[in-house]
């Protein structure tokens, strides 16, 4: 009687696969991750401060809106999604604005903050006649915190241009207090990389704490 061979097993044993083993980071690689992190936490830092800050009003420039010694703080994270708007208090740096040291020369040179107005954005169009700004031809009525219309003083002999065309890539900036701004009437446009927040709250003296605009 012939014998039949073995059935195959149905759990047939398997061969575990060899483990592949991760090496080790070698010490110049791991002391290069070392220095790389603080130095990308630092990038992130400097980039973030610029974005969500504290300021002091050091003058009168954007009164009555805000007035000398204010603190406020401001915030461009906001900016990263969307484009600035027109009438929203903005802090902007002057290192891309070469006119902007014929108004405020500065022995050492430098690269300062300024706050001021947004009324311009790019494509627009800026008069100012008879105390009134004009945007596209259409008048631009901005109200002080007591409700009384901002009066803009015109463009003078000493302006960039009595009609004003704000170029691509750019925004047109006004002090409120018109009569005492250094602003774009003088030295021209804002680059849009240089715009970095916009003021939110008002945070000193205690008593006037709250949201601006």
């Amino acid at each position: 009687m012939a014998i039949p061979p073995p059935l195959p097993s149905s759990n047939p044993a398997t061969v575990p696969a060899s483990r592949s083993r991760k090496k080790p980071l070698g010490l110049h690689k791991r002391i290069g991750l070392v220095l790389l992190i603080p130095a990308f936490l630092g990038i992130v830092l400097a980039h973030a401060t610029e974005r969500l800050r504290p300021y002091r009003v050091p003058t009168g420039a954007m009164n009555p809106a805000l007035e000398p010694g204010d603190n406020v703080i401001a915030e461009g994270i906001s900016y990263l999604f969307r484009k600035p708007r027109r009438g929203e208090l903005v802090v902007f740096r002057t290192r891309g604005i070469p006119r902007i040291q014929q108004w405020n020369p500065n022995p050492n040179g430098g690269d300062f903050r300024y706050i001021e107005r947004l009324v311009g954005l790019p494509g627009d169009r800026i008069r100012i006649r008879e105390g009134v700004l004009y945007v596209n031809d259409v008048p631009l009525e901005i109200t002080a915190p007591d409700g009384e219309r901002i009066v803009y003083t015109e463009m003078g002999i000493h302006a960039v241009k009595t009609d004003f065309i704000v170029p691509e890539n750019a925004y047109f900036a006004l002090g409120d207090n018109s009569g005492n701004s250094s602003d774009s009437r003088y030295w021209g446009t804002i680059p849009a990389g240089d715009l970095l927040s916009r003021v939110v709250l008002r945070y000193y003296p205690l008593g006037k704490m709250g949201g601006v605009h």
